[in-house]
């Protein structure tokens, strides 16, 4: 990580201030992130063996687009929920954030939701997207808070895709409807067996091992 200024570590200190409060159900802290997937339709069988012709086979996949996977989870409370889009906008992103407010969370007073860098999260795509009135409501509801851009890291959410990663799309995937079967089984194993987070990485932890990279008294 290179030396960075001032509003990095404000970011930094914001953000890992919130991760040490203790769970509060009617202030949950919920984590976003989102990856790409290509994904490749089934190869056409191959062609038997016919003298002088060896079997032949076509080795080239056929990539019709990829889509973007899209994860929250709620560490404190061990809770993930995946979902797939066709693209990365936000009419795509807008509506995950009603989704939380307004059915994941409906009886809580406010929620903080940590979010990437990323031009189509944050409470401008819900003015884009929603009524005036509708998107004052949830934006008032849901407090966004961001990393520093150095360190997307920070956004637990990673750790969860990168384990759906790992555990469910190593594996070759042909179709839309077979990779969302595949985050929805995924998540089902997952509540069937809900995990916290055990954040360990906190302010006192940042100002001992990034001293060298700060600025002087950012960090105290």
């Amino acid at each position: 990580m290179p030396e960075v200024r001032g509003a990095v570590v404000a970011a930094l200190a914001e953000v890992l201030a919130r991760y040490a409060e203790p769970y509060d159900a009617q202030r949950p802290k919920v984590n976003f992130a989102e990856t790409s997937r290509q994904w490749s339709a089934d190869r056409p069988p191959p062609l038997a063996a016919s003298p002088p012709h060896r079997q032949r086979a076509d080795h080239a996949d056929e990539r019709p687009g990829p889509r973007k996977l899209l994860i929250f989870c709620e560490p404190q409370a061990g809770w993930r929920h995946g979902t797939v889009t066709e693209r990365r906008t936000k009419p795509d992103f807008a509506p995950q954030l009603q989704w939380l407010v307004d059915e994941r969370y409906p009886q809580a007073e406010g929620m903080r939701v940590i979010l990437d860098h990323l031009n189509p999260q944050g409470p401008g795509s819900l003015s884009e997207v929603f009524e005036p009135a509708a998107a004052r409501r949830l934006g008032e509801k849901g407090e966004c808070h961001y990393p520093p851009k150095p360190g997307s890291w920070l956004n637990r959410a990673a750790i969860d895709l990168s384990l759906l990663q790992r555990q469910c799309l190593k594996r070759p995937i042909a179709t839309e409807e077979r990779l969302k079967r595949e985050v929805a089984a995924w998540e089902h194993r997952r509540k069937a067996t809900p995990e916290t987070l055990d954040w360990r990485f906190t302010l006192t932890a940042a100002r001992e091992k990034l001293n060298r990279r700060y600025p002087t008294n950012s960090l105290r």
